[in-house]
């Protein structure tokens, strides 16, 4: 009997313990997945104050009229090990979808359509964004999405953004790509000054931005941090030139997206310097 007594008892500590075992491995698991979360939190922060921090740098190139080697895409570290990979953009060089009129948005879009494609998108465009339901010459209102099997029609308003213009009546989506990085709702320009489009960009930079009496920039900065984790920040940049120096504003401050990648134009470029020696040039 005693014996019997001695075996249950053996299959109850080990039953214990078993399960004692079980509870640790567990609370293992948990206390490392804490860590890792606090780890990605604390990446994502870090990650985050670098791409604000490349911003400023740039606002403070803006400032100070050292433009021109910051008007192109740029890599650089920022401590403790953060990539910054920095995109400037001149509003001025792009159409305004707000502002620009037949001519000028006919004239951009015959780069990537043809003459008569241009002047029935342009008109589209106007219809979209005027507030009346009056169809122009070529182009579409609400009818005529509907007549399409669009559930949607024009807005009949103004671009809050540029992708916004996806949403045109037979605009065709590889084409909309390739449209969207000359296309802004930013600038307080109707026209389009070519020297600063992007797709003349080193010709900007050797025009001497640094000269100009103001602007409005776009600004991205991506940070990747250890691990790959990623903060993108963009920021809307607006200088002008006073009688005792130049001033800068911020007229938009957008949180792009974690973990967003920058494209492999970018990420194939080589890391060309500290940021903070950049900084200091």
């Amino acid at each position: 009997m005693r014996a019997v007594q001695r075996g249950y008892a053996l299959i109850i500590v080990l039953w214990g313990l078993g399960l004692i075992t079980v509870l640790a491995g567990l609370f293992v698991l948990v206390a490392n997945t804490q860590v890792k979360t606090a780890s990605n939190i604390l990446a994502i922060a870090q990650a985050e104050a670098a791409a604000e921090a490349g911003v400023q740098l740039v606002a403070s190139r803006l400032i100070s009229g050292r433009l021109s080697d910051v008007n192109e895409d740029v890599s650089c570290r920022w401590p403790p090990d953060i990539l910054l990979f920095i995109e400037v953009e001149d509003e001025r060089g792009k159409v305004n979808l707000n502002l620009a009129g037949a001519s000028v948005l006919a004239d951009h879009l015959q780069e990537f359509l043809g003459d008569s494609e241009a002047d029935v998108l342009a008109q589209r465009t106007l219809d979209f964004r005027d507030i009346d339901g009056a169809v122009s010459p070529g182009g579409a209102e609400a009818g005529d999405y509907a007549q399409a099997g669009i559930a949607y029609g024009p807005k009949n308003s103004s671009f809050d953004a540029r992708e916004e213009f996806d949403q045109i009546l037979g605009l065709d989506p590889a084409v909309a790509q390739k449209l969207r990085s000359s296309l802004t709702v930013l600038s307080a320009r109707g026209d389009v000054i070519e020297r600063l489009s992007p797709n003349a960009r080193s010709g900007a930079v050797e025009g001497g931005l640094a000269h100009d009496r103001g602007g409005q920039f776009l600004v991205r900065v991506t940070a990747v941090a250890e691990g790959g984790l990623s903060f993108v920040r963009e920021a809307h940049l607006i200088i002008q030139t006073l009688a005792v120096g130049k001033s800068i504003s911020i007229n938009s401050w957008l949180k792009g997206g974690v973990n967003a990648l920058p494209d492999s134009s970018m990420t194939s470029q080589p890391i060309v310097d500290d940021c903070a020696t950049m900084q200091a040039r």
